[in-house]
């Protein structure tokens, strides 16, 4: 797919590589040939992150990684990716290499900053009524309540959102 690079990192060489679309998914003119050089494509808010879950997996804390992170692209804009990878090594000695694979998460990513947004609207409109209102998803779970509601079942903020099934 056009949207996921795969790659692999020699520790002892340090060499970096990448599967065709890497440059695709990373929004690059060309491939990062080295872990610095893939840090430094990593917007600088997400880069310790990134570093501190790869540092884990090297480290034998963790077996594998997963980061999602924003990515500086050469147009200047900014996307999303997932990162995911695995350190391979003999039982008891450091690992000699990193498998993984990025995928570009932009569209997702997007889709969450609507829903987001969309809820937010949507807790606003209720809040602003004159009259009780309660958001319930389909499980009977009160999700939003607003002030008059809160007066009315003469609940706090607090007992409100950990009320759990409003109908059973």
């Amino acid at each position: 797919a056009a949207d996921v690079a795969t790659w692999e990192w020699d520790l002892g060489s340090g060499v970096l590589a990448w599967s065709e679309n890497a440059p695709t998914v990373l929004g690059l003119a060309g491939a990062p040939g080295s872990y610095e050089r893939l840090i430094e494509c990593i917007h600088p808010e997400d880069r310790k992150g990134v570093e501190q879950a790869i540092s884990d997996c090297l480290e034998g804390v963790t077996r594998s990684f997963r980061s999602e992170f924003r990515v500086l692209r050469s147009d200047g804009s900014s996307g999303w990716v997932e990162g995911r990878g695995r350190a391979l090594q003999v039982p008891g000695a450091r690992p000699e290499r990193v498998l993984g694979a990025l995928a570009d998460i932009r569209e997702r990513k997007q889709g969450e900053q609507v829903r987001l947004r969309r809820r937010e609207e949507l807790r606003s409109l209720i809040e602003d009524l004159e009259l009780a209102a309660v958001l319930i998803d389909p499980n009977g779970k009160a999700r939003i309540w607003n002030r008059k509601s809160l007066e009315l079942f003469g609940l706090s903020e607090a007992r409100a959102s950990s009320a759990g099934a409003f109908m059973n």
